[in-house]
């Protein structure tokens, strides 16, 4: 999302760049293959397949959100608070270990 936003390509992503409905939409189809493209390069390729074939990124976008959503994911924040209980700093720096725990926080 960093890079999308500092290229000013994000509206591509939340819809706010619409295809245009009247004359050559020639650059409209350029900018939005290429945000699809980092979009599908940031995933894992076993996953990307399913998405390469949709009209928009926001349709891309939208289509991720929903399946890796993180809203009412219990078993997934109960695995977290598992992990964040397990979390030992053994070999790691004090600043690797705090990072680590605060992120899994």
């Amino acid at each position: 999302m960093l890079f999308v936003r500092a290229t000013k390509l994000v509206g591509y992503l939340t819809g706010n760049t619409p295809r245009p409905t009247v004359g050559n939409d020639e650059k409209w189809l350029c900018e939005n293959a290429l945000v699809m493209s980092w979009l599908l390069n940031s995933i894992k390729p076993t996953l990307s397949p399913q998405y390469m074939m949709m009209d928009s990124t926001k349709d891309v976008w939208e289509a991720i959100a929903q399946q890796f959503s993180q809203e009412n994911n219990y078993a997934q924040a109960c695995e977290i608070s598992k992990q964040a209980r397990e979390m030992r700093q053994g070999e790691l720096s004090l600043a690797t270990y705090y990072s680590t725990l605060t992120h899994l926080w």
